[in-house]
This record gives structure tokens, C-alpha cells and sequence, in this order.
């Protein structure tokens, strides 16, 4: 029962792995490096969550007007603003208060000015509080005030970003791994109005393969963005609207093999145990954690900055449950980490239901605030 809860608020996909405490040092001065071992069994003490988490709170989306009711949650984006949700079923941006009152849903399907086909993705600038949302269809983005407004597009070209994120000065990074001839691979930034800044990270024409599990590879640390630059180079970034660097190198004893990193169609269940996938890259102030898998096993990753220390989980008795439910972690804040607990979960544990007792099959899911130590 154990390992079934810490899955879900890891991933709530695959199943978890291997466990250990291990000092890191450094490649070169700033980047932290941090073994990863998919091959061999590591023993460890269970990591207990109430030492990365000191305390937890819910929030319950407001869903009582009726026009508020959440289909597939996305992605979620907290700021000054309140709390944004994307509803990948219906296809718009849900806007609450700190506290889970609905205040407006930023909604304009259709092919007319400032209106958008298909939401790839959504962001909001901390600074300025516009929302932005991804057209894949028409390849542009969509910019709305804070009262959704419409105000202008930022034209994408024929790149496919698998995922972007606006920056505190109003610039947009972009992020994809995918190999198309003729089209940007890579993390690149544009102006407010699209014009190329600078590449962040390039990827050789030569790796084609790609493992990614997770749809979201942004996530926002203060006035930074944070992402995984996929298995190309197992490092994880900072950046800011200036400022670009490694903050973590995973040193992984799987060498993904020349013949699959040629191939852009390579399925990882056909090469199960020798190429692996990086995900679920989640940040505060005093933790960071990220999941890996080469579908035989997953390794989660927790990393201490305080102590500067590793542990990895990988079964039942490598973990110790001692904090409130905390669902599905689906994104962090400088100083929490945000569980999503959904209707059909709370309905699925007694606990659950008898702790949330309001909540129903067509309620909004709840959300887990969960304050790191």
C-alpha cells in the first residue's frame, strides 16, 4: 500500500526504485553531480517524507458556479495572480485565489484574432501577469492580460516546441528534442515578439532518439526557469532571462547504445534495460527530485541541499509515509511542492473519502500544498 501512494505522487505510471545515501562532488564549480544507478541494487535507511516536508496543506478548487469544473488538469502555475490550471479536456486556462475561489477561465477557441485550436501549453509571467497559451495548430502563442484580454501573438515559425515558459522580463524560452529537418532542436529564447535571442542548449543532428515520459519539462523557481535537457546530455538547467547554466549533472550507468540514438522512432519498450528516460524534475529552496527509468526499474532521485546528500527509492521498505496523503506531484513553487489528489483517488481510499467528505466523482480535484524543510 505504501509503494502504491508514493507512486502516485511521484508519477502515478511506472514503478519505483532503487535506494541509497551518497555524498556528491562537483564536475567543475557549480554543478552538482549526482549518481544514478539503473543496473545494480542500492541498500539505504528509508527516507521518511516528513523530512522533506515540515508541513501540508489543501486547497479546494472552487467548482460551485458550475462553469469552474475541471476536466484533465495539465499543468498548474502559482504566482502573486493565485493559482492557474490547465484543462487539457477543455481546453483552457482556470484562474483561483490562493485560496481555491474561481475567478475567471481564460477560454477562446477558434481560428479568429486572439482566439487559439489547440492548447499545447499555457504560462504566466510573473512579473506582469499576462497568460500565454500555446497554439500548436497555427504555431504561435497567445497573449491575454491579467482581465483576459486578448493582446498580441508571438509567432513560432515552423518549430514544434514540445513545451515554453515565459520569463520575469517577458521573453520566451522554447524546448524541443525531437528531430525535424529544418527546425530548431534544443532550448532557444525569443523576445516578446518572437525574434531570436540566443540558443540555451543545442542538440547534435546525430541524437535522434528520445525517452521522454513527461509533457511538462519547464517549471518555474522564482524569477527562473528550471528543465531536464532530456538523456542527450543528463544535465539539468537554470535560466533566467540573462543567466544560463548546469545546476545538476546525473552520471548514469546506462550508455543509451549508438545504433538506438540514431533512431528518431526508437520505442523504449523495444529496448527495455538499455536506454532509459528522464522526468518529473520538480525544485525548491532546500530539495530537488527526479525520476528515471529504463522501464525495468525507476529510480527516484531526492536530493538534500542542506546536507548535500542523495537518496534513491526503490521499493516499499526503501520509503517511510509519515505526512498526509499528497496525491500526484505535478509541479513546485521556490518553497512547496504541489500534489494533485483527484476525485477518482479520493473515492478510492476510505481515509481519503472520511478526510474529504464533500468531495464527489464530478468535484474538482484537491490540491496538496506541501511545504518543504
Amino acid at each position: 500500500m505504501e509503494l502504491k501512494k508514493i507512486v502516485t505522487f511521484l508519477l502515478a505510471a511506472v514503478v519505483a526504485t532503487s535506494c541509497r545515501n551518497a555524498d556528491v562532488t562537483p564536475i567543475h564549480p557549480g554543478t552538482v553531480v549526482l549518481p544514478v544507478k539503473l543496473k545494480t541494487k542500492n541498500e539505504s535507511k528509508p527516507l521518511r517524507m516528513s523530512d522533506i516536508f515540515e508541513d501540508v496543506s489543501y486547497v479546494y478548487l472552487d467548482d460551485s458556479d458550475g462553469e469552474s469544473l475541471i476536466g484533465k488538469i495539465s499543468d498548474i502555475r502559482i504566482t502573486d495572480g493565485g493559482i492557474y490550471v490547465g484543462d487539457a479536456f477543455n481546453n483552457i486556462v482556470l484562474q483561483f485565489d490562493k485560496s481555491g475561489k474561481f475567478i475567471r477561465s481564460f477560454s477562446h477557441h477558434g481560428r479568429g484574432r486572439g482566439e487559439y485550436v489547440s492548447m499545447m501549453g499555457f504560462d504566466v509571467c510573473g512579473r506582469t501577469g499576462k497568460v500565454s497559451i500555446y497554439d500548436m495548430a497555427t504555431h504561435r502563442v497567445c497573449v491575454y492580460s491579467p482581465e483576459d484580454e486578448f493582446l498580441y501573438y508571438v509567432p513560432i515559425g515552423d518549430d514544434v516546441p514540445r513545451d515554453f515558459a515565459v520569463l520575469d522580463n517577458g521573453d520566451y524560452i522554447f524546448f524541443t528534442h525531437d528531430y525535424m529537418q529544418g527546425v530548431k532542436r534544443g532550448i532557444w529564447q525569443v523576445d516578446s515578439t518572437g525574434v531570436f535571442k540566443r540558443q540555451i542548449m543545442t542538440m547534435d543532428d546525430d541524437y535522434l532518439f528520445n525517452g521522454g515520459l513527461f509533457p511538462r519539462y519547464f517549471h518555474h523557481y522564482g524569477d527562473q526557469v528550471y528543465t531536464s535537457a532530456t538523456e542527450y546530455r543528463n544535465e539539468l538547467y537554470m535560466i533566467g532571462a540573462d543567466t544560463a547554466f548546469v545546476a545538476y549533472q546525473l552520471d548514469v550507468d546506462i550508455k543509451i547504445p549508438k545504433s538506438v540514438r540514431r533512431n528518431p522512432v526508437a520505442l523504449m519498450e523495444n529496448h527495455i534495460g538499455s536506454v532509459y528516460s528522464i522526468f518529473n524534475y520538480m525544485e525548491t529552496e532546500t530539495w530537488m527530485t527526479v525520476s528515471l527509468t529504463d522501464m525495468e526499474k525507476q529510480v527516484v532521485l531526492f536530493y538534500d541541499k542542506k546536507t548535500k546528500k542523495c537518496h534513491y527509492v526503490e521499493t516499499d521498505d526503501d520509503i517511510e509515509y509519515d505526512v498526509p496523503n499528497i496525491g500526484r506531484m505535478t509541479t513546485a513553487t521556490k518553497d512547496a511542492i504541489i500534489g494533485v489528489l483527484t476525485p477518482d483517488y479520493i473515492m478510492a481510499f476510505k481515509a481519503l473519502q472520511n478526510q474529504f467528505p464533500t468531495i464527489s466523482e464530478n468535484s474538482n480535484p484537491v490540491l496538496a500544498i506541501c511545504k518543504t524543510k
